[in-house]
């Protein structure tokens, strides 16, 4: 009995550390990676990965398309940046994260520029969002949220300066 509950434990253990890896958030030097990857992309890949934007759970590539998207959007892409947050929302190719999913509502709300129809479609999910994390307790302030938000610029710029020194 011993012996095949070693047995189970022994094959099931890296099938368990695979399909985590899977969901894994990408660290600093992996993101620095695709945001270089990004710059070199071309137009038609770029377009590829960014073609579900508002629903990644359609795309054909989940994790791949999220590690682009991931790239692009820390190189100021709020596509990319909307399609991230959709994926943390709903745990796409990524572990559910509803703060992380705020941040990047927030942070493409503000990229989308001139594009009002993306802008009131981020903004509807950037809301939905706040009322996901106020339905908890406890819930995170207005500050928390702006502090959060602030923080994530700047890591993306430093994580663009760094980019820019990689070539």
């Amino acid at each position: 009995m011993v012996k095949r509950l070693l047995i189970v434990c022994l094959i099931a253990l890296p099938i368990i550390q695979v399909s985590g890896q899977e969901k894994a958030r990408p660290n600093r030097q992996e993101i620095i990676n695709l945001m270089v990857q990004g710059r070199q992309m071309a137009a038609a890949d770029r377009d590829s990965a960014l073609a579900n934007w508002q629903d990644p759970a359609a795309s054909k590539a989940i994790r791949a398309d999220f590690m682009k998207c991931t790239g692009l959007a820390y190189l100021g892409n709020y596509k990319a940046q909307a399609y991230v947050a959709a994926s943390y929302e709903k745990a796409i190719g990524i572990v559910e994260d509803q703060l992380e999913s705020y941040v990047w509502y927030a942070i493409a709300h503000e990229n989308a520029g001139a594009d009002k129809a993306a802008k009131e479609k981020i903004q509807a999910s950037r809301a939905r969002v706040y009322e996901k994390l106020h339905s908890v307790y406890p819930a995170p302030s207005d500050e928390d949220l702006e502090d959060l938000v602030k923080a994530q610029k700047n890591r993306i710029a430093q994580y663009q300066e760094e980019a820019n020194k990689t070539k």
